[in-house]
């Protein structure tokens, strides 16, 4: 099936608003919640809304218990893991504006990363990767001043910065093993599976490091 450019474009527009409108939340929800808690509860919520869903598409059973895209879930589930949680720490130790423009650099590392799996991207590609950075510095009142002057060294602002540039390099693996093994499964039987064994990757995490769910 075909889908128009408009379409395709559109929705990817539609999903990085709502990904960039999550970071507020996200901040609001350590208040109550620690980090890991917090990711398992987030992803097994996304992993029931998605049963609905597989339902409603009719996805065949032999999709769903298949073997090989339960593996390519667990995999994504661990990748996703590393990035959510990396984010979700940083946002309890530095600003909001810090981790969103930082996490932003993942356009940056997506095709960077790429190169060593022999993509090849085009100028446009990497200039157009660099002006959304510029964009998203304006847009999320990063303050670049501070950096000039050196005032973000050292304090757990330094750290919360290095553990969300951290995860951007988890985001950018996320999104391209999403792009090899989206057209090997089925892509909502795949986002399930990712969910569930990031939800349960947290819970561990959540009961190994933290006090409370």
């Amino acid at each position: 099936m075909h889908s128009s450019p408009l379409l395709v474009n559109s929705t990817l527009l539609l999903v990085a608003l709502l990904w960039g409108f999550g970071f507020v939340p996200q901040r609001l929800g350590l208040e109550t919640l620690e980090p890991m808690a917090f990711n398992a509860w987030r992803f097994a919520f996304g992993a029931l809304t998605l049963v609905p869903v597989l339902f409603f598409l009719r996805v065949k059973i032999s999709a769903f218990f298949n073997f090989k895209t339960a593996a390519a879930g667990l995999l994504l589930g661990c990748i996703l893991s590393f990035a959510a949680g990396l984010q979700q720490i940083s946002l309890g130790l530095t600003k909001v504006a810090n981790v969103a423009f930082i996490t932003g650099f993942y356009v940056i590392f997506v095709p960077l990363i790429g190169l060593f799996f022999k993509h090849r991207y085009s100028l446009v590609t990497w200039f157009g990767g660099g002006l959304a950075l510029v964009g998203l510095c304006l847009i999320s009142g990063f303050d670049i001043e501070q950096i000039l002057q050196g005032q973000w060294l050292g304090g757990d602002g330094t750290k919360g910065d290095a553990l969300a540039l951290l995860g951007a390099v988890f985001w950018a693996v996320h999104l391209l093993a999403i792009t090899y093994l989206v057209a090997r499964h089925n892509q909502y039987t795949l986002a399930f599976y990712q969910f569930l064994f990031c939800a349960l990757i947290s819970l561990c995490a959540n009961w190994s490091f933290e006090t409370q769910l």
